[in-house]
């Protein structure tokens, strides 16, 4: 008699192994259901390993909340889709997806993951390369269905009132416990910080005449996998990589996809890339000069953007997104942990920018 699996999906509930099976028949799949192990890399969604009789898949569960208006499912899934089609070598191969159950399934792919201090030029180069073939010239013509990215921006004022905007509902909601005395001085210093960087972006635009206000031209934007690095790609067995969890993605200013790039810091991209990574990747793209200009411009922008970043674990929705991912987290040790990683971020961003501080 085959084993039974109680696995309980959120509001979902799927708690039997007839339900799952169920589910990967919709993807065509017929084997039986061996075993289901959850799997906590990420912070985002619930993540399940499942083990057939001749192959392995991975189901994710996304977030849904109505103060989350990302459509998660559906930015990973076609994202992936998309990205499968023109190298499938780089990405999960996408099975299936249910929008009533928020799920969506995925080939498991065996792979480790990448540490600090491990990434090199090679790593540099693959990741650039996969940027160029998710942004072959055809792309706005065969990704017209993809939306754009999360907090897409398409002109240097844009990216500014976005991550203002950030700062500002972080401030509030830190602001409004007391206890969070250390949090608050940090925070009056990153908004301090921010008016100074603002007027650098600025004088900066003026100096190499970028007007602010102009908005990228269709044919300038890319496809952007977005929250892009190492924190969400595996090493595979042939050296290839394989990169993955794009709820995020979408249509964007290159210049902010390479900011992401070298601002997370759950695998850091060393900064002497720089350069190199911006010159492989935007080759392709029409007005490179521009390009590259506007990529330094906001390069620590970026930066302030992901401090914010690793301090939404004090906002409620996103804390509640972590606990939904991985239950058993603590409120204080994960606020801890992220506060720990925000201020890295901006002690790296002072010593790296330090003619402004």
């Amino acid at each position: 008699m085959q084993p039974q699996f109680e696995l309980q999906i959120g509001a979902s509930n799927i708690q039997t192994n007839e339900n799952i099976s169920n589910f990967l028949k919709s993807a065509s799949i017929l084997e039986s259901v061996e075993g289901i192990y959850p799997l906590h890399k990420g912070g985002n969604n619930k993540t399940w390993k499942i083990k057939c009789s001749e192959h392995e898949y991975v189901l994710k569960e996304y977030f849904r909340h109505a103060n989350d208006q990302r459509n998660r499912l559906e930015a990973d899934f076609q994202f992936t889709s998309y990205a499968y089609g023109l190298t499938p070598e780089s990405v999960p191969r996408p099975l299936v997806s249910d929008k009533a159950l928020g799920m969506a399934l995925y080939v498991f792919v065996e792979g480790k993951e990448f540490s600090v201090g491990s990434i090199g030029e090679n790593e540099i180069k693959a990741a650039a390369s996969f940027f160029k073939a998710i942004n072959p010239p055809s792309r706005h013509q065969i990704a017209q269905h993809i939306q754009n990215a999360s907090e897409a921006s398409f002109s240097v004022d844009a990216h500014l009132k976005s991550i203002t905007d950030r700062l500002k509902n972080l401030s509030e909601a830190i602001y409004k416990n007391s206890a969070l005395k250390v949090e608050q001085d940090f925070m009056a210093d990153l908004m301090l910080y921010w008016k100074q960087l603002c007027s650098q972006v600025v004088r900066d635009c003026a100096e190499l005449r970028i007007d602010m206000m102009q908005v990228l031209l269709p044919l300038q934007r890319c496809l952007s996998p977005s929250d892009f690095g190492f924190h969400n790609a595996l090493k595979l067995d042939d050296d290839g990589i394989c990169f993955l969890d794009f709820e995020y993605s979408g249509w964007d200013d290159p210049a902010k996809m390479i900011g992401d790039f070298f601002a997370q810091l759950a695998v850091p991209v060393p900064q002497q890339y720089f350069e190199q990574f911006c010159n492989l990747s935007l080759t392709d793209f029409i007005d490179i000069e521009l390009q590259l200009k506007r990529a330094k411009i906001l390069r620590f922008v970026y930066q302030i953007k992901w401090c914010c970043i690793a301090m939404n674990v004090f906002l409620p929705v996103h804390l509640e997104r972590r606990l939904f991912a991985n239950p058993k987290l603590s409120k204080q040790s994960i606020q801890d942990e992220q506060f720990y990683k925000a201020q890295q971020i901006f002690q790296l961003l002072k010593q790296a920018n330090h003619e402004l501080y």
